[in-house]
């Protein structure tokens, strides 16, 4: 069995010959590579001191990344070098995740392995949990939220984990659960593109006959940020229209990343986000989404119905609250848990409804 905390031989899609050749002399000069890519940089800085407009565009966009991400790589290096409690906390967790028992000490896991899976200047790190009882067909497909890293998700008590195994468990599904680019083991740059093609690669593997288990049900779930990043994604994916039947679950997302800006660092994050032009709008996707989507919100104690302060996002500010407003919350499905914070686990109620929501979906695609 492939330990969690191992380094697996990725799973390779290149998108052509040159691609690979790039990628394989990066892995064999990667002094060379480094320092081409600090020249690069610093290139880049001087022009951008140089053409301020440009200058202040880049800026504003390793900002947000930075911001609305702030697990990446660059940053999270930079804490760890000049805090020395958060070396100390890196160092605590590695050893948790490298010493946890594969099967989470449940036993409902079969087996837990760690998959890395590339493409072009892409590599993602993956964590796939099996469970005894699943469909070997069936997967849900997590994307994380900001600050969040599956290290975190998988090692921490009370976690948003532990729902999302419960859910996995009620669906008869596996679980894959990734990092973004940046994020930890996972490289590449962190822009919007990338975020997308993140989640898609991730589709791309499980839906594979040959290097993966040839999944035909997905169920995709972003969390917070998450679901902005998976809308942004289903737009792009090939593989919509497939034979795969699709359902989408968006769990207190933001409607778009502006507005999620807005909420976390007030109007000046937004007027940062724009600037970027990093405008993922969940709203607009939501609407010409072609799979089945499932909206979890904090609902307002008062009102159920209506969405509520989870602390972290004013409700205005949700993609819930965007689309109850239109025409098109006729086509999805809504479900509140009264008071839940933005960072809580689902309750258990809340967890049987969205699980019965998804394979009632899942049945009506089939």
């Amino acid at each position: 069995m492939s330990g969690i905390f191992s380094n697996p031989h990725p799973v390779s899609y290149f998108s052509s010959t040159h691609a690979k050749q790039l990628s394989d002399f990066s892995k064999k000069h990667p002094i060379l590579t480094k320092i081409v890519t600090i020249i690069v940089k610093i290139f880049k800085l001087l022009i951008g001191l140089i053409i301020r407009p440009l200058g202040i565009y880049w800026l504003c966009q390793s900002v947000c990344s930075l911001a609305l991400f702030p697990r990446s790589s660059m940053l999270y290096s930079v804490l760890k070098t000049c805090f020395k409690k958060y070396r100390l906390e890196q160092e605590i967790q590695d050893y948790f995740v490298k010493n946890l028992d594969p099967s989470f000490k449940d036993p409902a896991v079969s087996e837990s392995k760690r998959i890395t899976i590339q493409q072009d200047h892409l590599t993602i790190d993956t964590l796939a949990i099996h469970f005894s009882t699943a469909r070997p067909k069936r997967w849900l497909l997590i994307s994380l939220g900001s600050g969040d890293f599956l290290e975190d998700m998988i090692g921490l008590k009370d976690s948003l984990f532990l729902s999302w195994k419960e859910l996995a468990k009620l669906l008869g599904a596996n679980i894959l659960i990734y990092n973004y680019p940046g994020v930890k083991s996972s490289t590449g740059k962190l822009n919007l593109e990338n975020l997308a093609t993140a989640h898609n690669l991730c589709a791309k593997y499980l839906q594979d006959k040959i290097q993966g288990p040839g999944a035909n049900e997905i169920i995709t779930y972003g969390y917070s940020l998450g679901g902005v990043v998976q809308s942004a994604a289903l737009q792009k994916n090939p593989f919509i229209n497939s034979e795969t039947s699709w359902v989408a679950v968006k769990d207190r997302a933001p409607h778009s990343l502006p507005a999620a800006a807005n909420s976390f660092f007030g109007p000046i994050g937004k007027l940062i986000a724009v600037l970027a032009r990093w405008k993922m709008d969940a709203e607009k996707n939501s609407r010409e989404l072609p799979c089945p989507e499932i909206l979890v919100y904090s609902a307002d104690r008062f009102r159920p119905s209506e969405v509520g302060d989870d602390i972290a996002l004013l409700p205005e500010f949700t993609l819930a609250h965007a689309i109850k407003r239109t025409p098109f919350a006729r086509s999805k499905k809504f479900i509140g848990e009264v008071n839940l914070l933005h960072s809580s686990p689902l309750k258990h109620p809340t967890i049987q409804k969205l699980a019965e929501a998804i394979l009632e979906s899942l049945s009506t695609k089939n």
